[in-house]
């Protein structure tokens, strides 16, 4: 597939859009994201787009990741630079800067531990122009959807096709008064993705 150029034009508007952040934004343990934010496929039933165009979108991210590095290490705070690439859900994709205590100090809260580290796709996501895939130290992450509303309610039998449906149970803060039960399911697999130095 050959990019249309108004396509490679939304992907560069995109790029100008938001390769300078406002590097205040972390202080206080904040962070600071983008994710790709072009239609037609970011609108509201996001969609992933054909892999020759997401491929583009890696390139501008890994252009914008190293524009980032350099004006958050300007600036001087300690920072933690991740870009995150959804194995599915390849529009949920972002680059995310999160604030730390000190340099070298990463930033692991987003996502939940995965067991197995999947090897990054790079027979997928290919060498492609600004990005490499192994210019990265990849980390795989389980990222859960959580289903809180009305788990009171629900009756023996309804918790029971909920775990058939591949929900799983989880109590939290057991045994006091802000005990709560809740089910999560497996969304999707991220890798976290930081350049090597």
């Amino acid at each position: 597939m050959i990019l249309r150029k108004s396509i490679q034009r939304r992907i560069e508007f995109w790029y100008e859009l938001f390769n300078i952040p406002p590097v205040e934004v972390i202080n206080g343990n904040k962070d600071h994201y983008v994710g790709l934010w072009i239609k037609p496929w970011y609108k509201l039933n996001k969609k992933n787009p054909p892999l020759p165009v997401f491929q583009e979108m890696l390139n501008a991210f890994s252009r914008m990741y190293d524009e980032w590095d350099k004006a958050f290490r300007d600036a001087g705070d300690p920072y933690d630079l991740q870009l995150w690439i959804y194995d599915e859900h390849m529009m949920d994709s972002q680059l995310v800067c999160a604030g730390v205590e000190k340099a070298g100090d990463r930033r692991t809260n987003y996502f939940h531990e995965c067991l197995e580290q999947y090897k990054f796709q790079s027979e997928k996501y290919k060498k492609y122009s600004h990005f490499d895939p192994d210019d990265f130290e990849w980390t795989t992450y389980e990222v859960r959807d959580y289903l809180f509303e009305r788990t009171d309610e629900l009756s023996p039998r309804e918790i029971r096709k909920l775990i058939k449906a591949g929900w799983h149970e989880e109590t939290a803060f057991p045994d006091t008064e802000k005990e709560e039960q809740s089910f999560w399911r497996i969304y999707d697999f991220v890798w976290v993705g930081r350049k090597k130095s």
